[in-house]
């Protein structure tokens, strides 16, 4: 593994960093959270399609965050508040993604990481799936370009993970990649 500038790990008692190992987990941590006043909320990267208001989904009534194997799913944000989901009380029950939380900061994020990103243990590195990510304007011109999909795609993770100012607590779909993420968690834990 390559060392890192950041190896020696982050202040644990002034930010909350954990791989759990469902999205109910996830949404528990950050539940909790909201219920103690914090500002938290649920994020998502844009691997699941998002369906559209003319399809009736104008105030996140439709879960099309959906993980079957562990028998989860939520709505995107609600459409009709794209702008002030995140400070709406009902906002807690909805997904955001890149774009309706970049540039926003919360206490704490839970962070849903689709089959859009995978780890491969062989090579070491990261691999976007072009059909799993859902984002038709920010995929457009990238169908032969897995490199710069999955910097694009790692990008938006990167802007996910970084939203939260206390905590973040994150499930992966990919369990290679949760691997990854826990064995490094690890190592600057000491444990």
């Amino acid at each position: 593994m390559e060392e890192t500038g950041n190896f020696n790990g982050w202040d644990k008692q002034a930010f909350e960093f954990k791989v759990l190992d469902t999205p109910q987990e996830v949404y528990v941590k950050v539940k909790e959270k909201n219920d103690e006043g914090y500002n938290a909320r649920m994020l998502a990267g844009y691997a699941w399609d998002w369906t559209s208001q003319k399809q009736g989904n104008g105030n996140g009534e439709i879960n099309d965050v959906k993980i079957p194997e562990h028998h989860f799913s939520m709505p995107w944000n609600a459409r009709s508040l794209s702008t002030t989901w995140a400070i709406k009380a009902d906002g807690i029950n909805q997904i955001g993604c890149v774009h309706t939380s970049q540039g926003l900061e919360f206490d704490y994020v839970g962070i849903i990481i689709g089959n859009d990103l995978t780890y491969d243990n062989a090579s070491g590195y990261l691999y976007a799936d072009y059909s799993e990510y859902k984002d038709k304007m920010g995929k457009r011109g990238l169908k032969n370009d897995n490199e710069q999909l999955t910097e694009l795609v790692k990008n938006v993770y990167k802007t996910l993970l970084s939203r939260g100012m206390k905590g973040c607590y994150v499930y992966c779909r990919d369990k290679k990649l949760e691997a990854y993420l826990k064995e490094r968690l690890a190592l600057v834990s000491g444990s």
